[in-house]
């Protein structure tokens, strides 16, 4: 018989919030490995949206 216990496939918010944790710890620990010389800051940057871009009439009207 099928095992259909609800509680057995949904994942523990703690466990996530756990595994992402330590998943950012890594990368964190990477991009300090990769960063040269120590002085620079860690090579991790959020992305962004770009900002639209504007040009001369846009600025006029």
């Amino acid at each position: 018989m099928e095992n259909t216990n609800k509680a057995n496939t949904e994942p523990d918010p703690q466990q996530h919030k756990q595994r992402s944790r330590e998943h950012t710890e890594e990368l964190l620990d990477e991009a300090l490995k990769e960063t040269f010389p120590a002085s620079d800051p860690p090579a991790v940057s959020r992305p962004e949206d770009p900002a639209p871009a504007r040009n001369e009439t846009d600025q006029q009207n």
